[in-house]
This record gives structure tokens, C-alpha cells and sequence, in this order.
């Protein structure tokens, strides 16, 4: 069994982000059914250039959003690594028990 580390799933996100007028161009915003390119979204609901500006240095600066991802979802302490309950039965599976072993059954890598 292979669990994901923090910098291998750092660099599943390691591609070179674009640049702040690429990302204008191209990210588009979901607005009920249909969507919107950023630029002609932020147009239509005047938002400035400042705020986008501070969306795109998120996306850039992701690693500190990622890191704490991974922390609360994906890491695996050393001690929770051996699962001793017995498995919960069909039809009485609940999200709320046993949720010592989310993050381990989310790490695992095939």
C-alpha cells in the first residue's frame, strides 16, 4: 500500500500557472446553468481589477491552500495505520463512525 506524501501531491499541481491577463481570458465562472468567462463576468457585475487580481495571486500562490488540504484530508498519522475495529456492515455504513480511517482510505494510491 502507497500513501501519498505532501510533496508528491504538492507536484500533481506543479504546472506553471498562467499569467493574471491569460487567466482573465480563459477562467470561466459557473453562473446558474450556464458560463461566463471571468473577464465578461467581472464586467457585468463591476468587479475591479484589484479583486480579481487577488483571486489570481490565490490560485498562484496555491501551496499554503493545498498544504492545508492535505493536512486535514489526506494525512496519515503513524499510529492510525492499522485499522483493529471490525468492519462496519452492509446498510450500516455511517460517515460519522470510524472517521479515524477518512484520511487513510482517501490517501491510498494505487
Amino acid at each position: 500500500m502507497h500513501l501519498l506524501e505532501l510533496p508528491e501531491f504538492l507536484k500533481l499541481f506543479s504546472k506553471k500557472p498562467p499569467t493574471f491577463f491569460q487567466f482573465t481570458k480563459k477562467a470561466m465562472v459557473k453562473s446558474g446553468e450556464k458560463m461566463t468567462s471571468l473577464s465578461v463576468y467581472a464586467k457585468d457585475k463591476d468587479i475591479s481589477e484589484s479583486d480579481l487580481r487577488l483571486l489570481y495571486e490565490n490560485i498562484v500562490e496555491r501551496n499554503m491552500y493545498l498544504e492545508r488540504f492535505y493536512k486535514l484530508s489526506l494525512s496519515v498519522s503513524p499510529s492510525k495505520l492499522h485499522i483493529v475495529e471490525p468492519p462496519m456492515k452492509n446498510g450500516e455504513m455511517n460517515n460519522t463512525q470510524l472517521s479515524i480511517y477518512k484520511n487513510l482510505i482517501r490517501n491510498i494510491v494505487n
